[in-house]
């Protein structure tokens, strides 16, 4: 992914609210589910416990996409966020 600073777009993305259920999460990304999922590259903030991370949507398939964090998580973030 090229760096914000060299890709001149709109940031913060427009912005809507979703609810999803967190089926996975990682250092490097999230499997969701939900019905009304960003497409396919959209960039988002997702909002996951008490973490914002930055990340792009990299798949999707029926209610159901994976991200990708921009910066990976810190050691440990994810088992906090799934307890």
């Amino acid at each position: 992914m090229v760096g914000r600073a060299a890709h001149p777009k709109r940031w913060p993305p427009p912005c809507r609210t979703i609810s999803v259920d967190l089926l996975d999460i990682s250092k490097t990304g999230a499997r969701l589910r939900a019905t009304d999922l960003p497409a396919d590259g959209q960039e988002l903030i997702a909002l996951l416990g008490g973490l914002e991370a930055i990340a792009t949507v990299i798949w999707h398939e029926a209610e159901q996409c994976g991200i990708q964090f921009d910066t990976p998580l810190s050691d440990g973030a994810g088992a906090t966020i799934e307890a």
